[in-house]
């Protein structure tokens, strides 16, 4: 028996893939370009990382070496074909106490989109190094590490994000590999795009990024608005049933001053043919060559645009 004992505790170190885990290879999720500035602006004050990392919330970390990962891509891919793109709203500011990090907590839908998406990249990972047992997933994105003032970063994180939309909605529709040097930043090495079928439909949520409607000139905005539409329809096919075209028309209203006033299918017909009206307080005037002459279309009759 004493024999036996000896045997499996020289084996067991075995039993499990001793491959060093490597902190210059992560898997991450980077957020749109378009909601860097006020994150970027609180880790270029706060976040120790800041020359080292872009804005990203980790999924796996740290990760494989280039050459332990490899033979695993293909794996990492197949989880990325079979995942569906979810939403993702950043939520509150929040701190561990333990890390000494200052976050925002990322609230997804569907509710365990990114929980469901991490838990099967572990498992690829698990294949390469000791399972992870000890440090449970929190989804995260880190804007600041604090020593002895947490509530003086976490009040000021939070003043300043106020004044921002930082909480609308995004599509996730990837995630990446990213590698850096001994003295250079992460970059990415590698994008796995998520195919899944099942696309999360919040057009009315995700479309202000879209669109970004609302500082737009008022004769100019609708042909803006179009084109920017059309390219967000192109990469939310989910979107095409008529009550979501009736949620992004609700939408459209509230972006300032260009409001259309049509059923959805006449006003997205429309918008196909490049035909428009728009007013402002002080004139009204066609967009197009091919805009109804002055006087007429007003009234609440089909196609009419204010």
């Amino acid at each position: 028996f004493f024999f036996a004992c000896c045997h499996w505790l020289v084996a067991l170190p075995h039993l499990w893939p001793s491959e060093p885990m490597d902190t210059k290879s992560a898997l991450v999720i980077i957020p749109p370009a378009s909601r860097w500035d006020p994150i970027q602006h609180l880790r270029r004050l706060y976040d120790t990382g800041f020359e080292r990392w872009m804005p990203h919330m980790t999924l796996i970390f740290p990760f494989a070496s280039p050459d332990a990962f490899l033979p695993k891509i293909a794996d990492v891919e197949a989880v990325a074909k079979s995942t569906s793109p979810f939403a993702i709203a950043l939520g509150d500011v929040n701190a561990f106490e333990s890390t000494g990090a200052v976050w925002l907590a990322p609230e997804t839908e569907p509710p365990d989109a990114m929980h469901d998406l991490q838990e099967r990249l572990q498992e690829i990972s698990n294949t390469i190094f000791k399972p992870n047992v000890h440090r449970p997933f929190t989804p995260h994105l880190t804007l600041g590490r604090f020593a002895t003032d947490k509530q003086r970063i976490v009040d000021a994180c939070e003043e300043h994000l106020q004044d921002h939309d930082y909480q609308l909605p995004f599509q996730v529709t990837e995630f990446h590999w990213v590698t850096r040097g001994p003295d250079t930043p992460f970059t990415i090495t590698k994008t796995f795009v998520l195919e899944g079928s099942g696309l999360s439909r919040r057009p009315s949520q995700t479309l202000p990024q879209a669109i970004n409607a609302q500082h737009w000139d008022d004769v100019a905005a609708v042909q803006q608005v179009a084109t920017k539409l059309r390219l967000w329809l192109r990469s939310h096919p989910a979107c095409h049933h008529p009550r979501s075209r009736d949620a992004l028309l609700s939408h459209l209203q509230l972006l300032g001053r260009v409001k259309i006033f049509a059923n959805a299918d006449s006003v997205f017909r429309e918008l196909s043919r490049g035909r428009y009206l728009v007013t402002s307080n002080r004139k009204k005037r066609a967009a197009t060559a091919d805009s109804p002459p002055p006087g007429k279309g007003k009234g609440k009759g089909k196609g009419e645009a204010l």
